[in-house]
């Protein structure tokens, strides 16, 4: 391992296991230290340990455990999500109000443990990307599916017996997907914004968000029996999504 290896990893992990402000110190002191030092990639692992290893007696217990419970909350939250795009659940009180649990839980303690002020400073590199496809392919994803309940309210005959069928069939298939996929980049958002800039966090907002979308068009997929109310529900059930947005908006102030 080189020395500026090293620096990279033990300034990862001092931005995993420290507060900002102490890591930034942490980094400070062993980019001066090993500036200066002549000592050998073997020497500085046999003196210092692994990179977590040198970052590790540094960190203060209550600290590090309450980020890795905030974590654990907020990863359960987006996981839970996405759990429910790969589950029948029915349409009811009980799974909208579960629905709607998880992703207030996941907004409400993001924004709480990641909305700091910090100095001002260009948006981190790659973020801005990140925050469209999510919410684009949800809304594209809603517009499909009240299309496809009023196609079922309309002629339910004409559905049954043309290539929609079998689209229909394979929509949730595709919500799935998209679930997994969400769920796996609301973790790497957290992450992020752990590591490397708070501002990460509108990602995870944006995700939860998605996902919400998605979960609540799992749920009323189940009751295209009665159609009427999917296309009512499917607007009256997603418009809180707003919210999310906000959220988003504020962890990039």
């Amino acid at each position: 391992m080189k020395k500026k290896s090293y620096l990279e990893s033990v300034t990862l992990w001092a931005r995993w296991c420290l507060p900002k402000k102490e890591a930034d110190e942490v980094t400070a002191d062993y980019k001066e230290l090993l500036a200066e030092d002549s000592r050998s990639e073997q020497q500085l692992l046999k003196d210092f340990g692994t990179p977590y290893q040198a970052v590790r007696p540094l960190t203060r217990a209550e600290s590090y455990q309450g980020w890795l419970v905030v974590f654990a909350v907020l990863t359960a939250c987006g996981m839970g999500l996405g759990w429910i795009t790969f589950s029948p659940w029915a349409w009811d009180n009980a799974s909208m109000l579960w629905i709607r649990v998880l992703w207030g839980v996941g907004l409400v303690i993001s924004l709480v443990w990641f909305w700091r002020k910090q100095p001002k400073s260009p948006l981190p590199k790659g973020l801005v990307p990140m925050l469209f496809p999510m919410p684009v392919l949800a809304c594209a994803a809603l517009g499909i599916s009240w299309w496809l309940v009023k196609l079922f309210r309309d002629d339910v005959e004409a559905v049954n017996s043309s290539w929609i069928l079998p689209f229909c069939h394979a929509f949730p298939q595709a919500i799935e997907i998209l679930g997994l996929l969400f769920g796996l980049l609301v973790i790497y958002a957290l992450v992020k914004a752990r590591i490397s800039d708070r501002r990460w966090a509108a990602v995870y907002a944006i995700g939860m968000t998605s996902l919400f979308v998605l979960a609540n068009l799992t749920v009323l997929f189940t009751s295209l029996d009665n159609p009427e109310a999917v296309l009512i529900a499917l607007w009256r059930h997603n418009l809180p999504a707003l919210a999310g947005v906000v959220v988003a908006g504020v962890f990039l102030c």
